[in-house]
């Protein structure tokens, strides 16, 4: 059995460093969180209380980190890895970061005299605490040999990727496929609902097409349609992994629209937010967008849970357009839908009289100046204003008269 020194107790660490200990191997651990050392300690690790310190005597130096930055400063740092490791260990970085990082980590160890390889992992928390974990090595033939009775004990099955750095390259490029494609699947299950379509038909039929072999053969069934929402992969590492990918292919210049349209809802359930701010609800989004209508991206903030506050003017409700066209003689092209507005929560009427906001207008507070004069003349003329603030008026009304009523 091997001397191990392991280094990063997180939600996968933890499970890992685990099923070492039940193989038999000997630990010494590190983590900043006390609390996850501990619970290793009783399972019969020893505690280091800093990396150089874990690493005295170890064979193998895994680490498993949220970040390159982490990696590096474990490795490099104050009573950091290199302060203690043998000329003969072999350092194991099993974390997911950047592919450019990892080179230049294994690089800066080479130029040590060190020795290191990388072993990202795929699948999932619970594949860690099975010990079925897949194992991308990434190393010298004589690296993944050494390393491999090791590795095994944390997985079932481990690729050869082909030389040091390649695990972290394929790790990204699965963990991109996968957090983009969990997008699209969650995406086609609203459509679903939308449709009146029994979803239990929708994964039937997408399970044995092309369309369903990802998260309809697997996250869904297994968790989603169980009634079991809690993350086996956290929304903050996918965020993470996506930025990765995005990072990379904007430095080699690959164009990635789905990717960077679906970092756009990763963002969002990263931060978490009860309330989002959304200006201008009639208006399109950029092309390559995740929905063509800013109005569609607040139903899917809603569906996730989270408030919308947003602005529209009247012009812009759809069954006031022919109205607003005879009106104003402009035909609005940007249009909501009137049951989507008459869904909301709570309608909030602004109004400012037409002399004021032709004010507005002039002093470049609501166009820069071109635009403003254009619309003074045109849209923003006073008789059209006056005949726009009655229909908005009228519209309050009406909404206040139906809840009386309700």
């Amino acid at each position: 059995m091997a001397v191990i020194a392991f280094i990063g107790l997180g939600q996968m660490g933890s499970p890992m460093a685990s099923n070492l200990l039940k193989q038999g191997h000997q630990l010494s651990v590190f983590d900043v969180n006390p609390d996850a050392v501990q619970r290793l300690v009783d399972k019969g690790a020893q505690p280091a209380s800093s990396p150089a310190q874990a690493t005295i005597g170890a064979e193998f130096v895994i680490t498993m980190l949220p970040n390159g930055d982490l990696v590096r400063s474990v490795l490099f740092g104050e009573q950091g890895v290199c302060e203690t490791l043998s000329r003969e260990a072999l350092v194991i970085d099993m974390s997911t970061i950047h592919p450019l990082q990892t080179d230049k980590l294994i690089a800066d160890m080479q130029s040590k005299g060190f020795s290191m390889m990388d072993v990202p992992v795929g699948r999932t928390s619970d594949n860690a605490i099975t010990g079925t974990l897949l194992l991308l090595a990434g190393g010298t033939a004589e690296q993944v040999e050494r390393a491999t009775p090791v590795l095994m004990a944390m997985g079932n099955e481990l690729v050869n990727t082909g030389g040091p750095g390649m695990g972290i390259r394929v790790k990204l490029i699965n963990n991109y496929m996968s957090i983009a494609l969990n997008a699209l699947s969650a995406e086609a299950a609203v459509l679903c609902e939308a449709l009146g379509l029994s979803f239990d038909v929708a994964l039937k039929v997408m399970s044995g097409t092309a369309a369903g072999k990802g998260h309809f053969t697997t996250t869904w069934p297994n968790k989603v349609m169980k009634g079991d929402l809690s993350p086996a992969f956290m929304i903050d590492l996918a965020h993470k992994d996506l930025g990765i990918a995005l990072d990379v292919a904007n430095q080699l210049h690959v164009p990635m629209p789905l990717g960077a349209a679906s970092r756009e809802v990763y963002n969002l359930a990263a931060r978490r937010p009860a309330l989002i701010l959304m200006d201008e609800l009639a208006h399109s989004n950029a092309p390559g967008s995740r929905h063509p209508k800013r109005w569609q991206d607040i139903e899917e903030l809603l569906e996730a849970g989270i408030d919308v506050f947003t602005t529209v003017n009247v012009q812009h409700l759809e069954s006031l357009n022919d109205v607003v066209s005879g009106v104003t003689g402009i035909q609005v092209r940007e249009t909501v839908p009137d049951p989507f507005f008459d869904a909301a929560d709570e309608v909030v009427l602004v109004d400012l009289p037409p002399d004021d906001l032709r004010q507005r207008l002039n002093e470049g507070k609501v166009y820069i100046a071109g635009q403003a004069e254009r619309a003074i003349e045109h849209f923003f003329r006073k008789g059209n204003l006056i005949a726009l603030r009655e229909l908005a008026l009228r519209r309050t009304a009406d909404r206040v008269d139906d809840q009386m009523r309700a």
